[in-house]
């Protein structure tokens, strides 16, 4: 079971000998999570929402809280699926251009705008997009376990380190730092963090194929060209 706000920053008040900064303690414990979730996506910081769509809407407004998209899926009334493929900006106004010019209809290619989702045409029905993605996650109030139970150490030993930082106390903030994130402060490779990636990265339940490992493999050669040139791609 993952520890609460509550039982965090009583342990951080125990280590600090520092009960007055209730405030900051729970506005850094929450600044602990960000950090955490911006160096590594965590499995359980992963979910999914679905959004609807209008006949001629060219976008869609993603999730509030979304980070990093993992999937998206276009989903119609009878039940029908096929994803969303997304592209980067280059591809899209090469190939795309203006999507209200082109012809109305299902769907295919997406281009993520900041918080919007630009399509590759207008919708021709009232289709339904599931967003599968990494949001940020918070503690809401004290009675709040740790949003990534095997971050709670992490937490813990990062707004430790921060609250010496904040009275000066630098020999105790690089030495609480440290447990954190290891003795590189800003790779993160160390320290609770990396035993807690260690631990989200560990499946071993999942069943892995061939296909699975080949499909992580870096992109190669595609198609060539009339002269046996490689190109990739897009």
């Amino acid at each position: 079971m993952a520890r609460t706000r509550a039982q965090i920053r009583s342990d951080i008040e125990t280590f600090t000998g520092k009960s007055n900064k209730e405030t900051l303690i729970n506005t850094w414990c929450d600044l602990a999570l960000k950090e955490a979730i911006l160096r590594h996506d965590f499995e359980l910081a992963r979910t999914s929402s679905d959004v609807s769509g209008s006949i001629g809407d060219t976008s869609f407004s993603l999730p509030t809280g979304c980070k990093t998209i993992i999937s998206i899926a276009v989903l119609d009334a009878g039940g029908h699926a096929a994803p969303l493929i997304l592209k980067g900006e280059h591809w899209y106004n090469e190939h795309i251009g203006i999507p209200e010019q082109q012809s109305s209809g299902w769907p295919e290619y997406g281009c993520r705008m900041g918080t919007t989702i630009e399509l590759d045409r207008p919708l021709d029905a009232a289709y339904t997009f599931r967003v599968r993605y990494v949001a940020e996650p918070v503690f809401t109030n004290d009675d709040t376990e740790c949003p990534i139970p095997d971050l709670d150490l992490f937490v813990t030993y990062y707004v430790t380190a921060l609250v010496f930082n904040s009275i000066k106390d630098i020999q105790n903030y690089q030495s609480w730092m440290q447990r954190a994130v290891g003795s590189n402060f800003h790779s993160g490779e160390g320290g609770a963090f990396a035993a807690a990636v260690e631990c989200d990265e560990r499946k071993p339940a999942q069943e892995i194929s061939a296909l699975d490992i080949a499909m992580k493999e870096t992109k190669k050669p595609t198609l060539f060209t009339d002269d046996g040139t490689a190109w990739f791609r897009d």
